[in-house]
């Protein structure tokens, strides 16, 4: 949080002020610092306190002196990353009163935050975080490969909820990080200091390739509720294999395979589901073209695609389950995958 600034009093014609470096004529600038959780306030001074954590603070005003004009400036400077209930506690039989605000509330010099007190019973006024959408853009980097939305807006003091994920051929996405380098999850608060996130990743490492792929140039990746993973196990002699993932009931687990321009693609595939129900689907260019499901054994495919053009396209094998009931293993397996382009 930025700056926070009110006024008491004022009687004197000294000035509220709104912000900046102005200060009424005659009046000291005081550094207080909090000890034991409250600090004191002097009369006929600009007090400034930082609150470098969430702790609660008591500001606590002298005592009157008879005939003396009470006047108090106070500069809170919020730099935790949320907002500490303030309590302000005046001498018995005075009154304590907000010169700068509207309708109960007073903001930051910056527009960051909005706040609202009430008057407890002893007398005392406990200020706390008021309840607004108040928004802060953040700008995502993707270092290199692309995001959509390049920016969005959040709520600031809320979890941000969702993080959009970039894509970068031959990379995998880690997280997102501030400038400094720090990790920042989809369960993080929205802070004032983060305007910008910063993609980290990691150069891409296809390990199907070389266990699944006979001939030809694919590129595998594997996505959805559960990865597909490689597997020693599965009665093929030329194991391993390409497992689908270990997913529950409806949810999808799918393998890719990336090519350019068009060819003739031939794989084995085997599948142990609930027949009728659990299915083994194989997709070219978001097109399904075969599914499977109950017991079968290794059998040979093959998907002629000669109608592809020039550029990349993309395979998928999704293994889906419906709303209940699992069979036999419950996956399907790819090996043996050849590509022919023509």
């Amino acid at each position: 949080m930025e700056l926070v600034y009110l006024v008491n009093g004022n009687e004197s014609g000294g000035g509220g002020g709104s912000g900046g470096g102005d200060t009424p004529a005659g009046y000291k600038l005081v550094k207080a610092v909090v000890t034991d959780g409250a600090v004191g306030l002097q009369d006929r001074c600009v007090t400034r306190v930082e609150l470098k954590n969430p702790d609660a603070v008591r500001i606590n005003f002298p005592p009157k002196v008879e005939g003396v004009a009470r006047d108090f400036l106070l500069r809170l400077v919020i730099t935790s990353d949320s907002v500490p209930e303030v309590t302000f506690a005046v001498p018995t039989g005075e009154t304590f009163s907000f010169e700068e605000g509207d309708e109960e509330s007073f903001s930051c010099l910056v527009g960051v935050n909005i706040f609202a007190f009430t008057e407890t019973d002893d007398g005392t006024f406990v200020v706390n975080r008021k309840l607004v959408s108040i928004a802060q853009s953040v700008i995502f980097d993707a270092d290199g490969g692309t995001v959509d939305p390049p920016s969005k807006d959040y709520l600031l003091g809320v979890k941000y909820g969702t993080l959009p994920v970039p894509v970068r051929k031959g990379y995998v996405f880690v997280y997102w990080m501030t400038e400094d380098g720090v990790e920042v999850k989809a369960t993080d608060t929205v802070k004032t200091s983060v305007s910008r996130l910063i993609a980290k990743w990691e150069t891409y490492v296809d390990k199907f390739a070389p266990a699944i792929l006979e001939s030809g140039d694919i590129v595998f990746t594997t996505d959805g509720n559960a990865k597909w993973s490689l597997d020693d196990a599965t009665g093929n002699p030329d194991a391993p294999s390409a497992r689908s993932g270990a997913i529950g009931d409806s949810q999808q687990t799918s393998l890719f395979g990336t090519v350019t321009g068009p060819g003739v693609l031939a794989f084995r595939r085997k599948v142990s589901s609930e027949s009728n129900w659990d299915y083994l689907r194989f997709f070219a260019d978001g097109v399904q073209k075969f599914s499977w499901s109950g017991d079968q054994d290794w059998g040979d495919i093959t998907c002629n695609c000669a109608d592809f053009g020039p550029g990349e396209h993309v395979f998928e094998w999704r293994y889906v389950k419906d709303g209940s009931v699992s069979r036999g293993s419950d996956c399907a397996w790819i090996d043996k995958v050849n590509w022919r382009a023509t």
